[in-house]
């Protein structure tokens, strides 16, 4: 059994700053000053960086500042994110259960630098601190990368660089599709792996439950793991047949997938349903509908996704939609929508949502027959 790591701040200021919509979750965010000398324990165990020492001119601001104006370092300092399975406040005292630094390493490093100088000089000391209490693992790797967007930009640029999208980028272009895969635009970043997230969410189901993966609705929400999978498969694929088999599928239908997210997000089909969250034009035409509830559709939709069998083209997989099963879907959507509390990120993130989607998709096609 697995020991819990608990830290425990004295004298600590600390409020739950949770939104309303994420109350009914088990997920809680909280906000507020500690002492310096109680963070220096903290792990940076899903940290992406490490402390770097005392080399840049970074980490030389932050000690001149708790050196020289301690009185002022909770104002100056960007303060400590935290990641923690649980919290427990008991008045002034605060206790994080299996704590780790996912922003901030740089901060705690001074921290403990100056502190091995002189603790007494800082008891008084204090640091901000944001503390997202969760036991979600996909959530906190999101949450990691998010916050250290040099982190982000540096682990898809070293995919770049090994040639990892190049292939995407030639299918996209064959097809007059543009997709610049170069990584010193942060918009070309999120358009690449945006499309990667739909081609997940797009995958026939039999071939992801070759390769173990039972359920895709992490597509939604977890850019990290997208990668991660493409990575893989794109790796994997002159080695592996069953790498290959996706590969192959991923390539051949990413231009119309990515055709087929865009006229969703702006499906005029959802005029009328009162959906909230949807933007809409000073005409009312649909102009964005919420990734929480057109990825479900999406996921019903990778039933059309066709395998070519034999001749030249083996392998390679084409979209056989026609629009015919729209109505249906938005309805179905729609009824998702209000079982999760109005709540597209709900939505997203509920698998049942996806099932219940998909299950009319399946009875319609069998009308259909």
């Amino acid at each position: 059994m697995k020991t819990e790591n608990r830290i425990t701040f004295s004298r600590a200021n600390v409020k739950n700053i949770t939104s309303p919509a994420a109350r009914s979750s088990d997920r809680r965010i909280y906000r507020g000053t500690v002492r310096v000398e109680d963070v220096i324990n903290i792990s940076n165990g899903y940290n992406i960086r490490d402390f770097l020492g005392l080399k840049g001119s970074v980490q030389n601001d932050i000690l001149d500042t708790l050196n020289n104006r301690p009185e002022d370092f909770e104002y100056l300092n960007g303060g400590i994110s935290i990641v923690a399975n649980d919290l427990v406040i008991d008045h002034d005292k605060v206790t994080i259960i299996n704590p780790s630094i996912i922003n901030g390493a740089q901060t705690q490093g001074v921290i403990v630098t100056a502190l091995k100088a002189s603790i007494e000089d800082f008891k008084d000391v204090y640091v901000q601190v944001e503390i997202a209490v969760t036991k979600d693992k996909d959530l906190i790797t999101e949450m990691t990368i998010s916050r250290n967007n040099q982190c982000k930009v540096q682990a898809y640029s070293i995919l770049n660089r090994r040639g990892v999208f190049d292939d995407l980028e030639k299918a996209m272009k064959e097809a007059g599709v543009e997709l610049n895969v170069c990584e010193s635009d942060d918009k070309n970043l999120d358009n690449v792996v945006q499309l990667i997230k739909v081609l997940v969410i797009m995958t026939p189901q039999e071939l992801l439950d070759v390769i173990g993966i039972q359920n895709k609705t992490f597509a939604y929400s977890c850019k990290a793991k997208c990668l991660e999978l493409y990575q893989k498969v794109a790796d994997g694929a002159d080695t592996d047949d069953k790498f290959k088999s996706i590969y192959k599928c991923w390539l051949s239908i990413a231009p119309d997938a990515l055709r087929l997210y865009d006229a969703w997000k702006k499906h005029q089909g959802f005029y009328g349903t009162r959906i909230q969250n949807i933007d809409r034009g000073n005409n009312g035409n649909i102009e964005n509908v919420p990734d929480g509830i057109i990825f479900p559709i999406l996921a019903s939709l990778s039933k059309l996704v066709k395998r070519t069998e034999r001749g030249p083209h083996a392998g390679h997989c084409s979209i056989e939609y026609d629009g015919r099963y729209d109505t249906f879907l938005i309805n179905a959507a729609v009824m998702q929508y209000k079982d999760n509390g109005s709540n597209p990120s709900a939505m997203g993130k509920n698998t049942k949502a996806y099932t219940n989607v998909e299950n009319i998709i399946d009875v319609v096609m069998a009308m259909a027959k």
